[in-house]
């Protein structure tokens, strides 16, 4: 009876088959990694680790996580895979830590299992090391030059690069090794530097060489949003792509304090000086003065495609001046409050060379399922017309 083979005596077609089975978990390629570095094994599993985890990398503002991103970065098999990087803005701030702690510990540990006692332990011993891992990382000022080398080996691939800010930190290089609650966004403890964060990600990206296609911001934002950093964004010159997906809180105390999100807007478009697409989800219709002031800046800008989320027609008033270089318009889950009349002669006469038009909302008669599509600058045309026509036989 002829012996087992071994896994690193199967044929090299039969180890590549295997190490891209879909099947595979994260933990079993890193496993195949380890078994042998010759026939292929290595490299075969190496490239389906990059290729499944590796292209979208998640940060948090910590030592750890930024080495491991040099580390990736600098790989010959990682560093090729990343395509997107994003950085968490969420800083605890150290002089709520008392007040967090007290909520971890119950009045009294009766009823509380080993495990729930072990559990809290350990979420004030990762809170502990947020804490120092932000204030030694701030105060060393390696955060930059850490991006700085990761961003010049990644330059070497001359691959576009997509980068971004976030407040959801789950999946982050160094999650498990400190403390992110759930309700970020939702918990006045913590500080929301978007613009800092978003002006570290672009030096680092543009002293490193690094081309930005897409930048973009997505979660929530609260407490002061004015920029402290002018001159910082330049990085966003060369960004053809800008997505700003903002939420704010449910807690109508920490939104009320959301201030200098109308600076936050007009820094972010100002420096955007080469930007052609932009993707803006809107936040609730309490912020006027945010979306006038975004619409007045967008204006003067030759953008060739908007798509715009969650908006209240009502606040629709950019269209009053001419933006010939418009091709493709896009407003998603609108809200009518108003005539839809006014707002679709608005677009007739200051968009005149629109090839792609979407409108949606929940409560429009006018089309089915409240969609209307048209695509081609005749049916666009005839298309808003018929809307108009529309809108007038219902009044």
């Amino acid at each position: 009876m002829d012996p087992p083979a071994c896994f690193s005596s199967l044929p090299p077609e039969l180890v590549d088959k295997i190490c891209h089975d879909s099947d595979l978990r994260k933990k079993d390629l890193i496993a195949l990694r380890l078994t042998s570095k010759s026939h292929g094994i290595y490299l075969s599993a190496s490239e389906q680790l990059a290729k499944r985890y590796l292209t979208d990398i998640l940060l948090v503002y910590t030592r750890y996580s930024l080495q491991a991103f040099v580390e990736i970065c600098t790989h010959p098999i990682f560093g090729p895979a990343v395509r997107k990087v994003r950085l968490s803005y969420a800083l605890f701030v150290t002089e709520h830590f008392e007040e967090e702690i007290k909520d971890m510990f119950p009045s009294s540990w009766s009823g509380y299992s080993s495990q729930e006692r072990h559990d809290r332990l350990d979420s004030i011993r990762l809170l502990v090391n947020r804490c120092d891992e932000e204030e030694d990382l701030e105060e060393s000022g390696d955060d930059e030059t850490l991006l700085f080398t990761a961003f010049t080996a990644l330059s070497q691939w001359h691959n576009p690069l997509k980068l971004g800010v976030a407040s959801d930190e789950s999946g982050a290089l160094g999650y498990n090794r400190l403390y992110s609650p759930d309700d970020l966004g939702e918990n006045e403890r913590w500080g929301c530097d978007i613009l800092g964060t978003v002006a570290l990600l672009c030096r680092a990206a543009s002293s490193g060489e690094c081309v930005v296609q897409r930048f973009e911001i997505v979660g929530y934002a609260w407490g002061d949003l004015t920029n402290r950093l002018a001159g910082s964004l330049a990085a966003l010159a060369q960004t053809s792509e800008l997505e700003l997906d903002i939420w704010f809180s449910s807690n109508h105390k920490i939104m009320a304090q959301a201030t200098g999100l109308d600076s936050m807007m007009t820094s972010l478009l100002e420096n955007s000086v080469g930007l052609k697409i932009l993707h803006l989800d809107m936040p609730t219709r309490t912020h006027h003065g945010y979306i006038r002031k975004a619409f007045s800046t967008m204006s003067t800008m030759r953008l060739e495609e908007i798509t715009i989320t969650g908006i209240d027609l009502a606040s629709l008033w950019f269209f009053k001046k001419r933006m010939d270089s418009l091709r493709h318009l896009t407003l998603y889950n609108c809200e009518i409050d108003i005539s839809l009349k006014s707002v679709l002669l608005s677009v007739q006469k200051n968009c005149p060379r629109l090839e792609y038009f979407w409108l949606s909302s929940v409560s429009c008669p006018w089309a089915p399922n409240g969609i209307a599509e048209f695509q081609g600058i005749q049916e666009v045309e005839d298309g808003i017309n018929k809307l108009i026509q529309s809108e007038a036989e219902l009044d």
